[in-house]
């Protein structure tokens, strides 16, 4: 890592076929978004998802996560200012 610009590394994985919708990951990115706010130095939040039907691009959207254009294996990369 280099002085000023450190990136840390977290990873979630959402099985609707086990959780349902039941609010488990939103309420998980929610303390993950927490957590990352009491980082010194944390200015934005990266993530990514898999552009399919019933993913989890609302969800992200709804927390405020935007697109930054970018691709990342087919993924779609996005950000969220805090």
């Amino acid at each position: 890592m280099s002085q000023g610009n450190q990136r840390t590394t977290y990873g979630l994985h959402d099985s609707q076929s086990t959780s349902g919708r039941k609010g488990y990951g939103r309420r998980a990115l929610e303390l993950l978004i927490e957590h990352v706010k009491t980082r010194p130095g944390a200015k934005e939040l990266l993530a990514s998802y898999v552009p399919i039907e019933g993913g989890p691009e609302n969800l992200y959207r709804k927390l405020g996560f935007e697109p930054t254009g970018e691709d990342h294996g087919g993924e779609v990369v996005i950000t969220l200012l805090l």
